[in-house]
């Protein structure tokens, strides 16, 4: 899935956010402690997030606004994350019964509050495809789309 497939498959769904500039890159990577995956700058450049949560049948999720970006371990899970506790929760399901975050290397990982982190897309990319499609792979093991 391309930058623009994906902004048109989302924006089919819910509003888009209004576009972040260019020089907002920066200042987000320092805040967030890495360097953005590019497909996820040039995503954010064209729209900050969304401005609700995807119907269920299509995920159920909202991409957040990066002004919105925390640390997985400002969620308060302790040890549970330590391992993708740099990462960026960029995204939650249904009013943040889980939690979706990016690490460094691109990754997106389910973070539950429950079962240890789990990588559900290897790109940014893949993960918006994954929520339009409403993939099983976006929920948590012990839980089920529909």
């Amino acid at each position: 899935m391309t930058v623009d497939a994906a902004l048109a498959a989302v924006g089919h769904l819910v509003g888009l956010g209004a576009p972040l500039r260019a020089g907002d890159i920066p200042k987000i990577e320092r805040r967030v402690g890495f360097q953005l995956p590019s497909e996820l700058a040039a995503f954010y450049i064209r729209a900050n997030g969304t401005t609700t949560h995807t119907p269920a049948e299509n995920g159920w999720t909202r991409l957040w606004m990066a002004e919105e970006w925390k640390a997985v371990r400002t969620l308060g899970y302790g040890a549970l994350y330590s391992n993708v506790g740099d990462a960026a929760v960029i995204a939650d399901y249904s009013l943040e019964s889980w939690w979706y975050a990016v690490s460094s290397a691109g990754a997106v990982h389910i973070v539950d509050g429950l079962h240890p982190s789990r990588v559900v897309a290897e790109t940014f990319l893949d993960f918006v495809r994954m929520i339009v499609q409403d993939e099983e792979g976006i929920y948590p093991c012990d839980q089920k789309a529909g």
